[in-house]
């Protein structure tokens, strides 16, 4: 942030420190760095102070930042006493808009990325996660041509043309660049150690999730290593970049991608295709709601455990309803349960049957079945241990690919449903 001061002319002032010349004459021998003559000289001054920023000793980095910081707070604001004020932290790499500035004012047509990046790239001096934070800086780089300049650096008219060519160069830059990146995925390996992680979590995390459950809770839940039982495998598909799955060049964490949560979802929906597949004991027609309650209260009069699931939206809202008309409860044998609340489950039984509701389902029936008819859901455990085997697939592009989580179950219902009820 200059200002122009007397006899001091600060157009030819940036002219000197673009030449590397001394604004007067002292006596001095010293060397001075090399002048920066085209548009790519400061780009590439750029890429080396990321990447010493990167890879070296930074302390001359955070030394010229604080220099800054101190500089610029040197530039006079109005302040108003008591109130506090929040800004930008601005380090070296602050200026790198104001480099940008004198790039501009040397940039030619038809310039080309500098011999000495294509040599840095070929031989392996930048590393994946500095490539991938330089094609951003450089991004930011680019000017947009249509926005006037004014200042003392460069005429307006000269800007208006050199900002192309600026621009230009800059494409060229991060389309090298991006394209050594590419490489980079493209000969990676496959974080085997991550997808390891990922299925040590899933079989940590399965059993209180299914635990957890309003239907899945009433299976035992078990481990089988026998591989000649009659197995189902499931899986959950996902297309991601090679760059997710590659080893060392991925940094972020996975979480908790997959979710067990997914894997329950899957787990429901087969017991779910199970229970569809089942002859029910007996097949009633209802049209309104107090014929199917009436019907579910006779059935389940023995009190023992039952499970009303009911697929379809027809009775949601008057079942929703119910629990607020206690004067209907006596009856249908309906007592309040505030324990069987639950996500998609109701806070009432009827007698002793829990109410379970499957609203994304097109299909409008019911089906009541015995919490005892649950039996054991196995899940096939794997050499090392685990429940679930995670692994990557390319596709014909080598940048994407499918991440599948697979795992093995095989789930007993030991009796067919009491009653399927047609919502008429």
């Amino acid at each position: 942030h200059f200002e122009s001061q007397k006899n001091i002319d600060l157009a030819d002032l940036v002219n000197h420190l673009i030449m590397s010349e001394l604004y007067e004459d002292r006596d001095t021998h010293d060397t001075l760095t090399p002048a920066f003559r085209r548009s790519v000289d400061i780009i590439d001054m750029i890429l080396r102070i990321e990447h010493c920023n990167l890879h070296t000793n930074t302390s001359w980095y955070s030394g010229l930042s604080e220099t800054i910081e101190v500089m610029n707070s040197y530039n006079e604001r109005p302040y108003i006493p008591g109130r506090m004020y929040t800004g930008e932290y601005e380090d070296l790499g602050s200026l790198y808009g104001s480099f940008a500035l004198l790039a501009i004012k040397l940039a030619r047509p038809a310039e080309q990325v500098t011999q000495r990046v294509n040599e840095a790239l070929a031989g392996g001096v930048f590393s994946y996660s500095s490539k991938d934070r330089i094609i951003s800086i450089l991004k930011r780089l680019k000017r947009d041509p249509s926005v006037p300049y004014e200042g003392y650096i460069i005429s307006e008219a000269d800007y208006a043309t050199n900002v192309v060519f600026f621009n230009d160069v800059l494409d060229k830059y991060i389309d090298v660049f991006s394209r050594s990146k590419t490489a980079d995925i493209v000969a990676a390996e496959v974080d085997q150690a991550r997808l390891r992680n990922t299925d040590a979590r899933l079989t940590n995390e399965l059993p209180g999730a299914l635990s957890e459950d309003v239907l899945l809770k009433y299976f035992t839940f078990t481990q089988n290593s026998e591989c000649d039982r009659n197995w189902l495998a499931i899986y959950i598909p996902v297309g991601v970049s090679k760059e997710y799955v590659a080893r060392e060049l991925n940094q972020t964490d996975y979480g908790d991608f997959p979710s067990v949560s997914e894997v329950n979802r899957n787990i429901l929906r087969r017991l779910h295709y199970v229970l569809w597949q089942s002859q029910a004991k007996l097949t009633i027609e209802v049209n309104n709601l107090e014929t199917l309650l009436m019907e579910v209260a006779q059935r389940s009069a023995d009190q023992n455990n039952y499970i009303l699931v009911i697929y379809g939206s027809r009775f949601s809202e008057e079942l929703r309803e119910l629990v607020y008309q206690p004067e209907r409860h006596d009856a249908f044998s309906i007592h309040v349960d505030v324990s069987a609340r639950g996500s998609r489950s109701l806070p009432f039984r009827i007698n002793n049957c829990l109410i379970y509701l499957v609203l994304n389902s097109e299909q409008e029936f019911s089906l009541m079945v015995s919490a005892e008819s649950f039996g054991e859901l196995r899940l096939f455990r794997y050499p090392d241990g685990t429940l679930f085997n995670t692994f990557y697939r390319s596709s014909d592009d080598p940048l994407e690919g499918v991440m599948k989580t697979l795992w093995e179950i095989e789930m007993e219902i030991t009796d067919t449903p009491v009653a399927r009820f047609e919502h008429r």
